[in-house]
């Protein structure tokens, strides 16, 4: 029996409009790029997260539209419904936040990143 070496990037992501959903295919498709080996890529809304899929993960990405300076409500309800029960993840699991900003509906989203360590 081959044991699964790959390595799992978990992305959690809040995506309510065509520009926040744009960034993070945008996101994925880089993690996916066929130069990067070894890691498997799995997407999920923050409201279907759970505090096993956190913890099977080796590296994770946050990415939530601002909403008035602060982070989407599902993003809120996902960070203390799941990561609370979830606080046994290991301190080595890099996790890294992405929050979406776009002044008016038709402008282009941009996203600004923050790397935390958990």
């Amino acid at each position: 029996m081959t044991k699964n070496m790959n390595k799992k990037l978990l992305i959690i992501a809040h995506t309510p409009s065509p520009n926040t959903k744009a960034l993070l295919d945008a996101i994925a498709k880089g993690a996916n790029h066929p130069d990067i080996d070894n890691v498997d890529v799995e997407c999920i809304p923050p409201l279907e997260a759970t505090p096993d899929s956190l913890l099977s993960a080796n590296a994770i990405i946050l990415f939530t539209p601002e909403n008035f300076a602060y982070m989407s409500g599902a993003m809120k309800d996902f960070s203390i419904a799941v990561t609370t029960p979830a606080s046994n993840i290991p301190k080595h699991c890099p996790t890294h936040w992405w929050f979406a900003q776009a002044q008016m509906e038709q402008a282009p989203a941009t996203a600004s990143g923050l790397s935390l360590p958990v």
